[in-house]
C-alpha cells in the first residue's frame, strides 16, 4: 500500500505490498481505487464522488479491505486444491 506521500508502506511480512491510487473513470467522472498487486493482478475498488473521498477510503478503510481480499484468495485457493471428496475426517 502507498502512504499519503506515495512511498510504499511496509506490511511487516517482507513481501512487496500492493499500490493503491485514486483514479477517475473517463466516461462518468466517478472515482475508484486502483489496486495494483506486485504479481500484476489489479482491482478497481469502490465508486466515490471525488478524489478526496477516494483518498479518505485509502487512508482509513483499505487495510481492512486488503485483509479481507487476502482471506478470500486463500479460501479460494484452498477450495481449488482440496475438494471435500478428498478430505478425510480424523478422529
Amino acid at each position: 500500500m502507498r502512504n499519503r506521500q506515495g512511498a510504499a508502506a511496509s506490511n511487516g511480512a517482507g513481501r512487496r505490498p500492493p499500490t493503491l491510487a485514486p483514479s477517475q473513470l473517463a466516461d462518468d467522472g466517478a472515482w475508484y481505487v486502483d489496486v495494483r498487486f506486485p504479481d500484476g493482478r489489479s482491482e478497481e475498488v469502490g465508486t466515490f464522488r471525488d478524489e478526496s473521498e477516494t483518498s479518505d477510503w485509502i487512508a482509513h478503510k483499505s487495510d481492512a479491505w486488503l485483509a479481507d481480499y487476502e482471506r478470500r484468495r486463500i479460501s479460494e485457493r484452498w477450495d481449488q486444491r482440496a475438494p471435500a471428496s478428498r478430505l478425510r475426517i480424523v478422529r
